[in-house]
């Protein structure tokens, strides 16, 4: 087969950093932007919170209010910044697990874990420190539920959230790179996961390990390599 013609096929690569924190390593509060708070939404929120996320793909679909609510209703957390009445910026949590289902990954999540699942700004709220903002204050709001290690997925190319995450002390442990078949759905044909062992003194912050991801379909390969 020539070389243009594979690249005519329909497969794409897909790459995700794992980041990890400990949530009894010190940090400090960031005060939002003048106006703004920041709060735990309710699912009293979940009218605004969808009509905030209207018209913008978020974690790959469109969230409606029912979506909003079965998430309030299977346990996970989200907190909201506030300017006024209107939603400036909110951040999804998970604490079952710290999947990409839509690429087909799992990986549960121990009893004291969580997942930022995702984030989402209004596009006239960024540049504004709303993220690190929250971050800190997402920090605060996972302590006090008692968890002790906290995970995240980021694009490689997403430059401004993996400063945010650094910045609040999160650190790069592992990635996952992905050659996914996209025809209708998405299949996966090879995942390489690397753990980085720079995390290997702190077993918690372990993600990127074969007892912990498990991808559905393709081949798997497992890789550990320096920081």
């Amino acid at each position: 087969m020539q070389w243009r013609a594979i690249l005519r096929l329909p497969i794409i690569r897909v790459a995700s950093l794992a980041c990890a924190r400990r949530l009894d390593a010190p940090f400090e509060e960031v005060s939002p932007p003048p106006g703004v708070t920041i709060r735990v939404a309710t699912t009293g929120d979940a009218p605004r919170l969808a009509a905030a996320m209207a018209g913008s793909e978020f974690r790959g679909s469109r969230l409606g209010v029912d979506d909003v609510a079965r998430r309030f209703a299977s346990g996970d957390g989200c907190l909201i910044a506030e300017a006024g009445e209107q939603v400036a910026y909110l951040s999804w949590i998970k604490f079952t697990d710290a999947s990409m289902r839509r690429n087909g990954v799992e990986v549960p999540l121990r009893p004291d874990e969580a997942y930022i699942d995702a984030v989402f700004a209004m596009p006239s709220y960024r540049g504004q420190g709303l993220a690190t903002a929250v971050a800190a204050a997402r920090l605060t709001y996972l302590r006090d539920r008692g968890v002790k290690v906290a995970f995240g997925w980021v694009a490689p190319h997403n430059t401004p959230i993996i400063r945010v995450l650094q910045r609040a002390g999160y650190r790069i442990v592992g990635s996952i790179s992905q050659l996914i078949w996209q025809v209708g759905s998405r299949t996966p044909m090879l995942n390489v996961v690397v753990a980085i062992d720079s995390a290997g003194a702190d077993p918690s912050l372990q993600l990127c390990t074969p007892e912990r991801v498990r991808c559905r379909t393709g081949l798997v390969i497992y890789r550990r390599r320096p920081a």
